[in-house]
C-alpha cells in the first residue's frame, strides 16, 4: 500500500486480503489495526520515517482473528511510504 508521510492510506497496490474492502476512504494507517495496536503501529511509521526504511513488524488487522498475525515492512522515499505485508516473513520478501 502506499501512505504519505503522515500515514494517511492513499492507494493499495495489491490487496489479497480484501482489506480496502473495510475501510473508509484514505484511513490513517493505524484504523488497519485493533485499537490497542495503534502507537504501535505509529512507532512503525515513526521508524520508517526517520530510518527511510523499517522491516518485521507484527501486527493483527482490523477484521481478522486476533491471533492471525500480519508481517509489515516499510520505506519511505520521495515523501510516500510505501508499505507490504502478507501472513510470514518469507511472503513479504518476496515484494
Amino acid at each position: 500500500m502506499i501512505c504519505g508521510p503522515d500515514g494517511t492510506v492513499l492507494k493499495f497496490l495489491r490487496d489479497d486480503y480484501q482489506i480496502a474492502n473495510t475501510l473508509n476512504k484514505q484511513p490513517g494507517f493505524t484504523e488497519l489495526f485493533p485499537d490497542d495496536f495503534a502507537e504501535r503501529a505509529l512507532a512503525m511509521l515513526d521508524e520508517i520515517r526517520g530510518k527511510s526504511a523499517s522491516f518485521n513488524w507484527e501486527f493483527p488487522l482490523k477484521g481478522f482473528d486476533n491471533h492471525r498475525s500480519f508481517r509489515f515492512a516499510g520505506i519511505y522515499s520521495a515523501e510516500t511510504i510505501i508499505l507490504v505485508a502478507g501472513e510470514s516473513t518469507e511472503e513479504v520478501n518476496q515484494f
